[in-house]
């Protein structure tokens, strides 16, 4: 996965006023040690957080994001130790109240079930329709693909983008002069804050955001496999949620 596992996510603060600007905000987090969760590996402190409610999700985030698909659940670590760590993402899940497993996303999960849900564009009404509207839900979708395959969500913003402004054309309506500014900015915003596939490196403080399904309901506990990347040691830590 990665040192910090995903990129972190952006609120769209204009989806909510109907306007053409962009406001990027970023998901605050508290150091391990502050969490009832927080677990100790030689030096390396880690606590994890999920957003099982709805109202709570939407407003860390600025958009209903279980209901497009995703339950996010954020990693944070104190890394006081020389040890270099690696996140095992196959072997990183959710487990819910009825004990029941759930994989990280991968990359066209996440894709195929945000731009499949039915109420999507109900959770971010007030956006202008068109190309402007099709680029911007495309931007970020492409960014929870990009957090979910631990890739740069900047890259796969970008592709939503496109491919989102070529659907937004098809629902009509004029575009103006913003309407492919404001989905650039978003791009670059999520590529310079998007996390790259880079180990916990010693004396680090870092965190991010793993996408699971949805449909995993509440989340009871989060199993999460780190790698000593010189010496091949494997850690699997338990976080009650």
């Amino acid at each position: 996965m990665v040192s910090r596992i995903v990129a972190v996510i952006v609120t769209i603060a204009w989806l909510a006023a109907g306007c053409a600007s962009y406001r990027p905000q970023a998901t605050p987090f508290r150091l391990p040690q502050s969490y009832a969760n927080v677990q100790h590996v030689n030096g390396l402190d880690v606590a994890a957080y999920s957003w099982s409610q709805e109202e709570e999700a939407k407003g860390a985030f600025g958009f209903d994001i279980i209901r497009a698909g995703l339950l996010p659940v954020q990693v944070v670590f104190d890394n006081q130790s020389p040890l270099t760590l690696q996140i095992n993402p196959s072997q990183t899940f959710l487990v819910n109240d009825r004990d029941e497993l759930f994989t990280i996303l991968d990359n066209q999960g996440a894709y195929d079930r945000v731009s499949r849900a039915t109420d999507f564009q109900e959770s971010i009404r007030g956006l202008a329709k068109g190309a402007f509207w099709g680029a911007a839900a495309g931007a970020l979708i492409g960014a929870a693909i990009g957090v979910a395959a631990g890739r740069s969500a900047g890259d796969y913003a970008m592709r939503g983008a496109a491919t989102g402004g070529a659907a937004g054309a098809v629902l009509g309506a004029g575009r103006g002069a913003g309407d492919t500014e404001v989905p650039r900015q978003i791009s670059d915003d999520l590529a310079n804050r998007s996390l790259k596939n880079n180990p916990v490196k010693p004396y680090e403080i870092t965190q991010g955001i793993i996408f699971f399904p949805a449909e995993a309901g509440r989340p009871t506990q989060l199993r999460l496999q780190l790698k000593d990347k010189d010496t091949d040691k494997i850690y699997n830590l338990k976080f009650f949620l």
